[in-house]
């Protein structure tokens, strides 16, 4: 498993979003991909609003999708949890 997160650095609830991530202890992988520079990917996963956090198993299939910020930092541990 491994969390993608699609930001844009215009965003403010995307900066929110990382300052909160950057607080908690992740036990998988977190892979930051700026929408403006990564716009294949950001095609790819059909990611049409930031932040958007998309929750992957080992063969990239998506297993679910947050979009907008986590309130508050539980949530974002369940949602990972029970993914």
């Amino acid at each position: 498993m491994k969390l993608l997160k699609f930001y844009g650095t215009f965003c403010t609830p995307c900066k929110v979003l990382a300052d909160r991530l950057s607080k908690i202890k992740l036990n998988i992988p977190l892979l930051d991909y700026d929408v403006e520079e990564e716009v294949e990917l950001t095609e790819k996963w059909k990611v049409r609003n930031v932040p958007t956090v998309i929750l992957v198993d080992e063969n990239d299939n998506e297993v679910k999708r947050w979009v907008g910020n986590f309130e508050p930092n539980v949530k974002l541990k369940e949602f990972i949890k029970n993914g």
